[in-house]
């Protein structure tokens, strides 16, 4: 069988395009990896980090606390689970995009359990007294950036490019960050450490919504051919 010189070429990059997002995902991975666990060393070893020093609240009943208080609702348990719903709910009526409702299910569900059990082994004070349980990783950041990038990975596989809705996704994730640390609740390794460890559990989400997308299409191409 003879394939034409463009096929084999439009093939060859292919093969090259892919080899070259994994080596790009691997390498993420690992700066992820590294980040989290050089933190979490310092914190277990009782060493305090130089990046906490930037530590810096704002008080409550002013205008910025307020405006804050609204941005980390989007990291907080039910503005992840009303985001969530309405996203499940969204990708079903739009797209009946089962695979992306069923990672999403997988991966807020996997990360908020990851999340408390990494809070209670390590076991670090939050920095004020505001809201209960442990400090670090920051859940809002961590669980935040797995659903708020994975959503902003489907729209991107969807468009075949970054929109203005995938912009606002990430700069939410930015923000809720940020709003963690001004309202005082997290210190500034605590969010760096729950974007890490996050970044870790999202590209594999991401791997697997790759490799599940790419059997399907593969499937269907051969159900095409077969009754051609």
């Amino acid at each position: 069988m003879k394939l034409h010189y463009n096929t084999i070429r439009i093939m060859i990059g292919g093969v090259y395009l892919k080899k070259m997002i994994l080596n790009k995902r691997v390498i993420m991975f690992l700066v992820c990896f590294v980040i989290f666990m050089w933190i979490a060393l310092f914190l277990k070893l009782e060493r305090n980090l130089w990046i906490d020093q930037m530590f810096l609240a704002v008080h409550k009943n002013t205008f910025l606390y307020n405006v804050f208080g609204f941005i980390s609702w989007f990291g907080s348990k039910w503005g992840i689970i009303s985001i969530s719903i309405g996203s499940i709910i969204g990708l079903w009526w739009l797209k009946r995009n089962y695979y992306a409702i069923l990672l999403i299910f997988i991966g807020v569900l996997g990360g908020d359990f990851v999340n408390k059990e990494l809070k209670s082994y390590i076991g670090r004070e939050r920095p004020l007294p505001i809201e209960e349980g442990f400090s670090f990783p920051s859940g809002h950041a961590m669980v935040g950036l797995i659903l708020y990038g994975f959503l902003s990975y489907v729209i991107y596989l969807e468009k075949q490019s970054f929109n203005w809705l995938s912009y606002i996704i990430i700069f939410i994730i930015v923000l809720v960050g940020i709003s963690r640390v001004i309202l005082g609740v997290h210190y500034v390794s605590d969010v760096i450490g729950g974007f890490a460890i996050g970044g870790i559990i999202l590209i594999g989400l991401i791997t697997i919504y790759d490799l599940l997308i790419t059997k399907t299409a593969s499937n269907l191409q051969k159900d095409k051919k077969i009754t051609f």
